[in-house]
């Protein structure tokens, strides 16, 4: 399972790099750390819920804070009012 879950992660990961868009980061952490509880000898059961919990404990997280960083920013220019205008 720890092969399978080190795929999951850079499926994720890569998904994540071709998009840049917040999508799949999240699940490439839940990814790593069921990982990481394979290792430590989990159950299925408990690396499914590990892998879960993760992922939404990151998404409720970091999605707020990153939406704020990442939103673009609209300055008003003078270019509105010539639009629309010929």
């Amino acid at each position: 399972m720890t092969i399978f879950w080190l795929i999951a992660f850079f499926v994720f990961a890569v998904g994540e790099a071709v998009t840049v868009g917040l999508v799949s980061v999240w699940f490439a952490v839940g990814a790593l750390a069921a990982m990481f509880a394979t290792a430590l000898g989990a159950g299925l059961w408990l690396q499914v819920t590990v892998f879960l919990g993760i992922s939404a404990l990151a998404l409720a997280l970091f999605k707020p804070l990153s939406s704020k960083i990442l939103k673009p920013r609209v300055s008003a220019t003078n270019a509105d009012r010539v639009i629309g205008s010929a």
